[in-house]
């Protein structure tokens, strides 16, 4: 269910986090079923594994034109991978933290993640692991 909807949102042409340009993203997740990684233009940048992650966090930043964009930031209070939300395999990042982090798809998580997507700025815990 909260694939679907974070689908839509992203397909949604009205989307007010719609990338503006048509380049594909520079930034991959890598995802094994032992860690989480992030790639920029072929280069892993950082690395956690599963078992570590005990928080996913939403910031809204400015891109490289300025303007607000989503962040996610996957991994605990000393390390984190840090993943902008217009990731080139976004979707599968999702399935994965659904498939791979307890209780992650609930609707709490689902709604936390629809009010940063639709947020002009601050940070917003989407789910931890006590």
């Amino acid at each position: 269910m909260i694939l679907t909807k974070l689908k839509q949102k992203w397909q949604n042409p009205d989307s007010l986090q719609e990338k503006q340009t048509s380049q594909p993203s520079p930034f991959h997740a890598i995802i094994t079923f032992e860690y989480l990684a992030g790639e920029m233009n072929g280069q892993e940048f950082s690395r956690i594994a599963w078992p570590e992650i005990t928080l996913v966090a939403i910031k809204i930043e400015p891109n490289e034109d300025g303007e607000p964009h989503p962040y996610w930031y996957i991994g605990h209070s000393e390390k984190t991978v840090r993943l902008p939300n217009d990731t080139e395999n976004i979707e599968e990042l999702m399935t994965a933290l659904t498939e791979l982090l307890p209780h992650f798809d609930s609707e709490l998580t689902h709604q936390e993640i629809q009010t940063a997507l639709m947020a002009d700025e601050g940070r917003y815990d989407i789910w931890q692991f006590d």
